[in-house]
């Protein structure tokens, strides 16, 4: 055979196994965004993910809400969680009921026992307050039965005293 017809069909052939090569991976590699290949982008990740979030906030505030429709007040206890601050002048007193919290920020008080000579846990500190004993100031006080437990601002007390209450008092 003359050269130039090698050449030719030499050619002819490398170029017909290359067309054929690029067609079949053509068919091995799936198509961008199919589903053997997914692509996303960010924008697309970030939709989905805020979207996401939305569906779970929903969820939550919809197991909250049921949640606290089921929940009904407990016999005896307080039904008042409104936060006052008190001014009380000297020789005046404030009783506790059940549940109620006392936070003296001034002033000399002192603790107004029981019916049964029962004191007042003092929170912050972890003790007891007997009657007649002067409260620290800053501390949560919590009156635990309504037995006429209660604080008086001290009569030599020589400015009125703020306390915070939280919770039903007389």
């Amino acid at each position: 055979m003359k050269k130039w017809m090698k050449r030719t069909l030499l050619i002819t052939v490398i170029f017909a196994v290359s067309l054929v090569t690029t067609a079949y991976a053509n068919q091995m590699v799936a198509a961008p965004g199919s589903s053997d290949d997914p692509l996303v982008s960010k924008s697309y990740v970030d939709q989905a993910m805020q979207q996401l979030r939305q569906e779970q906030a929903a969820f939550i505030n919809q197991q909250i809400q049921s949640q606290l429709g089921n929940i009904t007040p407990q016999p005896g206890t307080s039904g008042s969680t409104a936060v006052q601050v008190m001014e009380l002048k000297a020789g005046q007193a404030i009783y506790g009921k059940e549940g109620t919290q006392f936070i003296v920020r001034t002033g000399k008080v002192k603790v107004i026992a029981g019916a049964k000579g029962d004191g007042i846990p003092d929170l912050t500190s972890g003790s007891d307050l007997k009657g007649n004993q002067q409260v620290e100031l800053n501390h949560l006080l919590l009156v635990p039965r309504t037995d006429k437990r209660g604080l008086k601002v001290a009569d030599d007390s020589p400015s009125s005293a703020f306390i915070i209450v939280i919770g039903d008092y007389e």
